[in-house]
């Protein structure tokens, strides 16, 4: 043990045991020894408390005012696809986020700032309804110029949005109003295009809970994006997001013919290469990491996947 640290292990020793008078009176014994005068030991817990008292703990967003997940506030609540059952619906979803070319990849605190689900009805392979959302970023709300460059989104859009708990919150009742066949929400779409499928947003028994099963691009949206976004607002990763369809991987495991293709002519890999590979002259339709344009052909995926029966 050192010299400093066995004078330290002595002052805590003294401390937890004697007070800061003790402190005091064996600090003095040991200037006394080496001829120096000690720091007055009654102004060390003050300063330390001044410092906590100013710098308390961001306080926590109470989950009962900010967050309310339909199994718990609706009797009749969306049924979390527990494997054994294929769901009535997708929901298909691909978030965009903050992020900078400067800094290294893992080391940015990503938050959501476009938040798109296009929902799909496994019954027929066909798109119901959408819903689009910005999110205003918290923790950077300037984007970046790469951020800007990389989604298409404006800073204006994000300036003007939501909160990811109250974009959380608009999902939620939203597709609860979709559930009780609330036409008036079938196109929750803000920003949709004009000539977007609003599809029919009647649910075919307005009595009966749906099952429901997110869907997305491989893991990232939602065990990195969604999951580190929810710690960000103190919140609980939602509990129907908890299980979700890896389309990415089941493309891979359902179409080992187009993954051998793929490797013959060097094609890059994900969704790109799926629209490429599903739908040959055409492709992926509208802007890469344009949040509602990447869902929108995850979307066409799936679809592919449920008429295939592989989904």
């Amino acid at each position: 043990m050192t010299e400093l640290a066995r004078a330290a292990a002595v002052v805590t020793k003294l401390l937890d045991d004697h007070g800061p008078a003790a402190v005091a009176a064996h600090a003095r014994r040991v200037a006394q020894a080496v001829g120096v005068l000690p720091r007055p030991m009654e102004n060390v817990r003050p300063r330390v408390a001044a410092v906590s008292a100013a710098s308390p703990p961001p306080p926590q967003p109470s989950l009962a005012d900010t967050h309310r997940d339909p199994a718990a506030r609706v009797a009749r609540a969306k049924t979390v696809f527990d494997g054994d059952d294929l769901p009535q619906y997708y929901c298909v979803l691909d978030v965009e986020a903050t992020c900078d070319d400067t800094v290294p990849r893992g080391h940015f605190p990503n938050e959501i700032i476009e938040f798109p689900v296009v929902l799909v009805s496994r019954a027929d392979a066909r798109v119901v309804t959408e819903f689009r959302r910005f999110v205003r970023p918290v923790l950077n709300p300037v984007l970046t110029k790469f951020c800007v460059g990389l989604t298409g989104i404006r800073q204006a859009e994000v300036d003007a949005a939501d909160t990811w708990v109250e974009v959380l919150r608009e999902f939620e009742e939203w597709l609860e109003r979709w559930d009780e066949g609330d036409a008036a929400g079938s196109n929750d779409n803000t920003d949709a295009d004009d000539d977007a499928d609003d599809g029919d947003a009647t649910s075919p028994d307005p009595t009966a809970p749906i099952v429901v099963r997110f869907a997305t691009d491989g893991p990232w949206d939602i065990r990195d994006f969604v999951a580190k976004q929810c710690k960000l607002s103190g919140l609980p990763v939602p509990r129907y997001m908890r299980d979700y369809l890896d389309v990415r991987k089941r493309f891979r495991d359902a179409y080992p013919a187009a993954r051998r293709k793929k490797a013959r002519r060097r094609v890059g890999g994900g969704l790109a290469h799926m629209c490429e590979a599903m739908f040959p002259g055409e492709g992926f339709q509208g802007r890469q990491h344009s949040g509602i344009d990447d869902t929108r052909n995850v979307a066409r995926v799936v679809c592919k996947m449920v008429r295939d029966g592989v989904a």
